[in-house]
């Protein structure tokens, strides 16, 4: 964990307008977007950042993070998984 506070932004944007639009819909079966996230971290020390993925409205069933000392880990209802500080998973 940083000695210090960090300030973090999350920020996205997305397109759904291309010159090739209608030869992605052709070749996909769907219409066309692209989406970008962006996580910028600002700090003077190092950090860790864990990412959770899921499917849009799939959040997993009983999620819960928990940082202590030098480990992050992640529960779930199915599974627990713990990083150390040096991003091993045990």
């Amino acid at each position: 964990m940083p000695a210090e506070p960090q300030q973090a932004h999350v920020g996205n944007w997305g397109n759904q307008n291309s010159s090739s639009a209608s030869l992605f819909q052709a070749a996909q079966g769907r219409k066309y977007e692209e989406r970008q996230h962006i996580l910028r971290v600002r700090g003077t020390g190092t950090f860790t950042t864990v990412i959770v993925p899921w499917k849009k409205g799939k959040k997993p069933e009983g999620l819960a993070v928990d940082a202590a000392d030098d480990t992050i880990t992640v529960k779930t209802a199915a599974s627990s998984v713990t990083v150390d500080g040096e991003g091993k998973i045990r």
